[in-house]
């Protein structure tokens, strides 16, 4: 893998900590059933680009893990390790957001809090309990991967593409009809017709999918036909497409619809995915400072990922008391601030020997 690859990499994980940021501490209003306007649905419509952060992660991480030899041992070890980083952060996550007269009042609720993530400050490290369902599965996988044919990998992601997105599928094509015919033939809790035989039940299953496509792309991306147009037409679709599942949902449930956290194990965030990270591989970074901020980003998205929560849990109060939280580019600006400033604390850690594994595998 040349250095160009390795830095169009990090412009990948650049761009979907950024969004994730976005996703977590945007402060504009999209609530059109509230305050229905035509700003508030475009506010709406561009808020499902944040639906592919977490999922681009899973894809470069499957680009890095399943194209390169491993060994059992340290991939067990680097499991533990991601483990620890959750409870660890869990625990350090709830204590600096902790504020008076909180939820949390007792040292039982705290424990609880902090290994059951059900507290919505924590509710972010779901990535981690991802990677760690990925990398317990991670040698069989592997183990297919690495055969000559690669049916075997494909049939693996179809099966768990059909119990994971084909579900959601399903379940966004019933509501659609539901909502455009006016009978609703099954309730909420039955459209998931799978679930009672899928072998991929946990909840974060789909990001086997992604993490797999990424292997896939970087093993075949010679052979992968680029159309510039067409991929910025397939995410410009996908990205239509949820919006208008987010808008019948919104209005069945009469609240808005997260289309964000709601989108990841959809096919619109999935085809919205792939395009944009075929479109960044294909990025010609000519300029040398735009590679080292690429890299510095990319290389330090972890800790900006743990970071960032905390630091926006207490700023993000203080900027919606200014006017200009309620303007678009201003609301970018102050991601983009929550993402450096994340950064240069990241930065600060790894300087320190103690807390350097804190913030990086």
């Amino acid at each position: 893998m040349g250095s160009k690859r390795i830095y169009n990499y990090d412009l990948i994980k650049a761009f979907a900590i950024f969004l994730v940021c976005l996703y977590h501490f945007g402060t504009l209003n999209y609530d059109f059933l509230q305050q229905p306007s035509r700003s508030s649905y475009i506010l709406y419509f561009i808020s499902g680009i944040s639906s592919m952060g977490v999922p681009l992660f899973f894809m470069v991480n499957g680009a890095f893990l399943l194209n390169r030899e491993y060994d059992l041992k340290k991939h067990l070890l680097k499991t533990g390790q991601i483990f620890l980083l959750l409870i660890f952060w869990s625990t350090l996550t709830l204590l600096l957001t902790q504020k008076a007269g909180n939820e949390i009042t007792s040292i039982t609720e705290f424990i609880k809090a902090v290994f059951l993530f059900r507290q919505y400050r924590t509710k972010h490290l779901w990535f981690l309990q991802a990677m760690i369902y990925i990398y317990l599965l991670f040698p069989f996988i592997k183990a297919l991967y690495d055969q000559k044919e690669s049916k075997y990998t494909i049939y693996l992601t179809l099966v768990i593409f059909l119990f994971t997105f084909g579900n959601e599928l399903t379940s966004n094509i019933l509501n659609a009809s539901s909502y455009i015919t006016g009978i609703a033939m099954f309730t909420k809790s039955e459209v998931y017709f799978f679930d009672y035989v899928s072998p991929f039940y946990a909840y974060c299953s789909f990001a086997l999918v992604y993490f797999i496509i990424g292997g896939l792309i970087n093993r075949y991306a010679g052979s992968i036909p680029y159309h510039t147009y067409a991929y910025y037409g397939l995410f410009l679709l996908s990205l239509l497409l949820l919006f208008g599942i987010g808008i019948i949902k919104s209005l069945g449930e009469q609240e808005p619809y997260d289309i964000i956290w709601g989108g990841y194990d959809t096919v619109m965030t999935l085809a919205m995915s792939f395009a944009v990270y075929i479109l960044l591989l294909k990025v010609t970074l000519t300029s040398e400072r735009l590679k080292k901020i690429a890299f510095l980003i990319g290389s330090n998205t972890l800790g900006i990922y743990f970071l960032h929560v905390p630091l926006g849990f207490w700023l993000t109060d203080y900027y919606k008391r200014l006017a200009i939280s309620t303007n678009t580019s201003m609301d970018l600006l102050y991601t983009l601030f929550l993402m450096l400033l994340s950064l240069a604390l990241t930065l600060l850690l790894k300087m320190i020997p103690l807390l350097k594994k804190t913030v990086q595998l």
